[in-house]
């Protein structure tokens, strides 16, 4: 961890860490068609802007 995180930070980081449970994924079974994974909200801009752009290429 990076030396600019003060005392506060780590202390609450840690109650945090001891109370909630970590995340597991639950998936059940194959997918059975294309998937998109984003692992934070930021990474959603890219399938957004290949979304929009296919909309507007080909009209259905």
């Amino acid at each position: 961890m990076a030396e600019g995180y003060g005392l506060f930070f780590k202390s609450a980081r840690n109650l945090v860490r001891f109370v909630y449970p970590s995340y597991k994924a639950q998936i059940s079974g194959e997918i059975a068609g294309p998937a998109v994974y984003v692992s934070h909200h930021r990474n959603l801009f890219g399938p957004f802007v290949t979304l929009h752009v296919i909309m507007h290429t080909y009209k259905y």
